[in-house]
């Protein structure tokens, strides 16, 4: 009885033979990839080590929403082009209007366009204008073969990056408008339509905008603006929006836009002042309630003895209560502010007062961010980092009384 012998597929894939791999696996999709790290390994000799420039051309943050791009490149999604023009028309009649917007309508216009960025991140660009490769050709059989199946449209890298650059201008257009008011909502909206485009040089002016753009009064005709203060706590960026900034920026390999977006976030009097507000006031109205609570507990303490005078005892007991939650509040103090397990490449310089260790804890969080996005990933190579990106790291977090990499606080040198 013949018996048919079914091989496993075999692909050969950088001088290594992969047994049992399809063809149209991961490996072939790597060139799309950007490297998560920007410096560059070099053989152990006299050769420099450096960090090289980023790549000129631009990509789309698919790995950041797998979700989003999945399910925007699939069949029922109206072309790209179509959605293009309902963007610039949603945007046109918002930016055009004579009455203050609602907010969801301002919301939809804004959601269109990250709709249209999440189409983009879902779709490939054109393999024939890209450089031809065996290796990748060999790998991507079976996924062109996919493609051609599914029938998913596939775009040249210079109309990708027109259609992104317009629905980038066009977000920015209806964040800017006068008579539209930013809302955290639509600041989400916006940045995350951002880090899909890969477009973060316009995020650092809206984030200062979200603090300082004047109010629209509602039913006002002509429309009439309010005067906002900057400075208040209400005005603050929230915490998560200025994370997804940073990581856009990061994404792109632009550290002066990261460096922007740590100034006019966490680095703003409002920020500092909502940290205050939410973190502080529950304590410091605790430590004004203290004395007289002490003194209410001493006094009743005092008149269940009867071995000491009553207002003998009354006075004793009333200073070792402050005594005891003095001393206790103190150590809590220095534990909080002096924690550094959460730092991994930053720390404060000498002499930083307590209190600005604890006040400017996100801005250092945010910098050891910068830290591990530009330097090497292994922790044996670090130190080791050079060229003007990283210079300029340095000098910037040492501005701010920070010192990347300390010495005594490196593996090995305790």
């Amino acid at each position: 009885m013949a018996t048919k012998c079914l091989a496993r597929p075999r692909v050969r894939a950088f001088g290594f033979c992969v047994e049992g791999a399809l063809v149209g696996s991961s490996l072939g999709r790597t060139r799309h990839r950007v490297p998560s790290q920007l410096c560059t390994a070099y053989p152990p000799s006299n050769a420099a080590r450096s960090i090289t420039k980023p790549l000129p051309c631009r990509y789309f943050a698919t790995a950041r929403y797998p979700e989003q791009s999945k399910a925007s490149s699939s069949l029922g999604s109206p072309p790209i082009e179509k959605q293009l023009s309902e963007v610039l028309t949603k945007a046109k009649s918002l930016t055009q209007s004579t009455t203050v917007p609602s907010e969801q309508s301002s919301q939809e216009a804004l959601k269109s366009c990250e709709r249209l960025a999440e189409a983009l991140a879902g779709i490939e660009v054109d393999s024939d204008a890209e450089p031809p490769n065996p290796t990748l050709n060999l790998l991507d059989l079976e996924d062109r073969r996919k493609r051609t199946d599914t029938q998913v449209r596939a775009l040249t890298r210079a109309k990708r990056d027109r259609i992104a650059d317009e629905a980038s201008k066009a977000a920015y257009a209806i964040v800017t408008t006068p008579q539209v008011f930013i809302t955290p909502s639509l600041l989400t909206i916006y940045v995350d339509t951002q880090a899909l485009l890969n477009r973060p040089e316009t995020i650092p002016p809206v984030l200062e905008l979200y603090a300082s753009k004047p109010l629209p009064r509602p039913g006002s005709s002509p429309i009439e603006y309010t005067d906002s203060n900057p400075n208040k706590a209400s005005s603050a960026v929230p915490i998560s929006i200025a994370s997804t900034a940073l990581d856009a920026a990061i994404d792109a390999r632009n550290l002066p836009i990261a460096f922007d977006i740590v100034n006019t976030t966490v680095c703003a009097p409002a920020f500092r002042r909502n940290k205050l507000f939410r973190r502080a006031l529950v304590p410091a109205l605790g430590a004004a309630i203290a004395p007289a609570a002490a003194y209410s507990a001493a006094s009743q303490w005092a008149a269940w003895q009867d071995t000491l005078d009553n207002e003998m005892a009354r006075n004793v007991m009333f200073a070792g209560l402050l005594a005891y939650i003095g001393f206790t509040a103190t150590i809590g103090i220095v534990a909080v502010t002096t924690s550094n397990d959460q730092m991994d490449r930053v720390t404060w310089a000498g002499g930083t007062p307590l209190r600005e260790r604890w006040l400017r804890e996100e801005e250092r969080a945010f910098v050891d961010r910068l830290a591990g996005a530009w330097g090497f990933q292994e922790s044996w190579r670090r130190g080791e980092e050079e060229g003007p990106d990283w210079q300029k790291l340095l000098e910037w977090a040492g501005l701010r009384g920070m010192v990347i990499d300390k010495t005594g606080l490196m593996e090995g040198m305790e």
